[in-house]
């Protein structure tokens, strides 16, 4: 479903989707995406397994990062922001109010 909503790539386009599956998008629906690769091979890939991996769409020049490093990603930047405020109201404590 989040290949659906996010769209990483659309029929026709050339993809690297990881395991070794390279090739042109030819169908696409909310379980799978079926890629014909260079040697002319059809392939059905389940699309969870394709968000858990890194998509590069050549035909765009964009990288989607795989779900799970994009959930850390959130995760590190949470925590950046949670210590950021955390330092902040300590100096506001010990210095006083900044206005």
């Amino acid at each position: 479903m989040l290949i659906i909503i996010n769209k990483p790539f659309d029929v026709g386009d050339k993809v690297d989707v990881g395991g070794g599956i390279q090739g042109r998008v030819e169908e696409l629906n909310i379980f799978s995406t079926q890629i014909r690769t260079p040697e002319g091979l059809s392939k059905i890939v389940p699309n969870n397994t394709i968000w858990n991996g890194v998509i590069v769409n050549e035909t765009t020049g964009i990288v989607t990062p795989s779900s799970s490093a994009a959930a850390k990603l959130g995760l590190v930047l949470a925590m950046l922001a949670r210590r950021l405020i955390a330092a902040s109201l300590k100096a506001q404590h010990i210095h006083g109010d900044f206005t």
